[in-house]
């Protein structure tokens, strides 16, 4: 299990990554994963914020872009960016599978009262929307078994997904005009999904930097790309 100190905020984020990078670089001064992990830095920079309860709907949408700078790829028969759905379900499952220090257990562990509650409310649920205005039933209570069932079988692999469709659909309901600025009806829950969702980008980083910075990154979304002119 890799030994190192706890990380608390973007820079220090930044100066754990530090000696990865300069090894890729040495490698390859444009490495995709370089690309990846500055870009990704920049948003985490932006979400930072002193006051746990400002500027709730920009720190879970800079988040979600620091997250997308590092599940994005390229799809190079289409000529354009992979599908979210597909290329975060195939990110999701490397992180996983490189995750040697179980940190990605560890932080769901630690937040299984948020996760829990974010997964147990039927607004972040897409089936309660499909249900309505519908003949459907929708079972909240359900939900609340189900993600309890998760934490008891250990099953944190489905956790994550469950934990990441609520995420996105949040996500979501702010990129596409489906919620107002800083409305009140979505207060708790857009301050949950942004805190459980900066303490697994955290994890992720870790992981990237300890186990899974060898892997394919070539298919890098708008590379940097000199000027023609």
């Amino acid at each position: 299990m890799t030994d190192s100190p706890p990380l608390d905020n973007v820079d220090d984020l930044r100066a754990y990554w530090e000696t990865t990078k300069q090894r890729l670089q040495r490698a390859c001064p444009q490495h995709p994963l370089a690309v990846r992990m500055h870009r990704a830095f920049s948003w985490l920079s932006a979400a930072e914020c002193d006051d746990p309860d400002e500027k709730l709907d920009e720190k879970l949408i800079f988040r979600w872009i620091a997250l997308n700078s590092l599940f994005g790829r390229w799809n190079s028969c289409d000529h354009e960016p992979e599908r979210d759905g597909r290329a975060l379900t195939t990110f999701l499952t490397v992180m996983e599978e490189r995750d040697k220090d179980s940190l990605i257990e560890t932080c769901l562990t630690e937040q299984q009262t948020l996760v829990s509650q974010i997964c147990s409310d039927q607004f972040v649920n897409k089936f309660f929307w499909k249900a309505l205005n519908t003949e459907k039933r929708f079972n909240h209570r359900r939900d609340q078994i189900s993600i309890q069932r998760m934490y008891n079988d250990q099953n944190y692999c489905q956790i994550l997904n469950e934990i990441f469709n609520r995420i996105y659909l949040v996500r979501c309901q702010l990129i596409h005009g489906a919620a107002t600025f800083g409305s009140k009806l979505n207060r708790r829950i857009v301050k949950q999904c942004g805190i459980v969702l900066e303490q697994i980008i955290f994890a992720i980083v870790k992981i990237i930097t300890d186990h899974a910075w060898s892997e394919n990154w070539d298919d890098l979304c708008y590379p940097p790309v000199a000027d023609s002119n």
